[in-house]
C-alpha cells in the first residue's frame, strides 16, 4: 500500500482492528481505552498518567529531549482522538522507570546547575527494563525485590539497565535516547573532546551531518519553530548508510540517487531543501553531492 504520512499509516493500522480477515474486535465501539507508550516524559511524569491537554502541553515542551518520539507520539494521540472520539488515552513513560536512580547515577559531572534545571541522566527504555526485571523474577521462581538484575535492552536503539529490588539503580541512556551503547542510527557515548576538535578544524563531518539538530537549528533560524524532525535525518536511510560517507559512497556505486524524504509538507519543501544543501556543502565540490528539493532527492553525480 502507499501511504502520504504518518497518520494515515496509523489510521490504516488501527483500522484492521475491527475491519478485514485480522480484525480483533467487531467495532471501535468495543474499544474502552487506548494506552501510547511516550519516550520522554521529562521532570514533571513518572507514572503513567490520563492524556488530558495539560499533559499533551507538557509532553510537546519536552518534545526536543526525544525528537524523533515524543512528536510521532502525540500525532498518535491525535489519530487517536479523531477516529475513536472521547475515548480516555494514557500516556506510559520510558523515563518513568528510572525516576528513582540515586543521584550519584543522574547527576552529570557538570555544574550543578544543569541538574537544577533538569539536565540530568533520565534514562530510556524503561517500560521494557521493568517487564524484563519481572518477567526475570517468575522464571527464577524468586521475588523481585530480592534480585540484582541487569537488563540488556537489544534493538536498534540499545540501553542496559542496573536493578536492585526492582528499581533502576543506573542505566547508560542518559539526558537524551543518544548516551551509551553503540546503536543502528546512533553513535552512543563518544569522546566530546572529538567534536570539539572538528569544529576548531573547521570539519563538521558526517557525524554533524547526520544530526538533525543542525538542520532544524538553520530551520529554527529561518523561522520554522515546529518542524518535524524524522524526514531531515535523511544520511541514515541512504542503503543502510550509518554516515554520510557511507550514503555518498553508496549513492556513487548504485549511479541513481537515493531519495531522502517523501512526506515533508509542501510549506517546508523549500527551507528543509536549502538547509539540507547548506548542510552538504563540504561534500558538494569534492564528492559531487547534490539535494533536488523538488523530488527531495539527495545523491551524487557520478565523476
Amino acid at each position: 500500500m502507499t501511504v502520504s504520512s504518518r497518520a494515515e499509516t496509523v489510521e490504516h493500522l488501527l483500522g484492521t482492528l475491527w475491519d478485514g480477515e485480522t480484525r480483533a474486535v467487531t467495532s471501535r465501539a468495543e474499544i474502552d481505552v487506548v494506552g501510547h507508550r511516550v519516550v520522554h516524559g521529562g521532570p514533571k511524569y513518572e507514572e503513567p498518567v490520563l492524556l488530558t491537554p495539560d499533559v499533551r502541553a507538557e509532553i510537546a515542551k519536552v518534545s526536543a529531549f526525544a525528537p524523533l518520539h515524543n512528536r510521532a507520539e502525540l500525532e498518535g494521540v491525535e489519530v487517536i482522538e479523531k477516529l475513536l472520539g472521547p475515548v480516555p488515552q494514557v500516556a506510559v513513560f520510558d523515563t518513568g522507570f528510572h525516576r528513582r536512580m540515586p543521584q550519584a547515577a543522574a547527576v552529570y559531572p557538570g555544574p550543578y546547575q544543569w541538574f537544577e534545571s533538569g539536565i540530568h541522566r533520565y534514562g530510556f527504555h524503561g517500560i521494557n527494563h521493568q517487564y524484563c526485571a519481572a518477567r526475570a523474577a517468575q522464571l527464577l521462581r524468586r521475588d523481585v525485590n530480592s534480585l540484582k538484575l541487569v537488563s540488556c535492552h537489544l534493538g536498534n536503539g540499545c540501553s542496559l539497565a542496573a536493578i536492585r529490588e526492582g528499581h533502576s539503580i543506573d542505566t547508560t541512556m542518559g539526558f537524551t535516547p543518544l548516551e551509551g551503547l553503540m546503536m543502528g542510527t546512533r553513535s552512543g557515548s563518544i569522546d566530546p573532546g572529538i567534536l570539539t576538535y572538528l569544529m576548531r578544524e573547521g570539519r563538521p563531518g558526517p557525524f554533524f551531518m547526520s544530526e538533525p539538530a543542525r538542520v532544524r537549528a538553520i530551520l529554527g533560524d529561518a523561522g520554522w519553530k515546529d518542524v518535524a524532525i524524522e524526514p531531515v535525518e535523511m544520511p541514515l536511510h541512504l542503503g543502510g548508510a550509518a554516515t554520510l560517507d557511507e550514503a555518498v559512497e553508496y549513492s556513487l556505486q548504485i549511479g541513481p540517487a537515493a531519495r531522502a524524504m517523501a512526506d515533508a509538507p509542501e510549506t517546508l519543501k523549500p527551507a528543509l531543501a536549502d538547509a539540507l544543501r547548506e548542510a552538504l556543502a563540504p561534500f558538494a565540490s569534492a564528492r559531487g553531492v547534490f539535494v533536488d528539493g523538488a523530488a527531495f532527492v539527495v545523491g551524487a553525480r557520478a565523476s
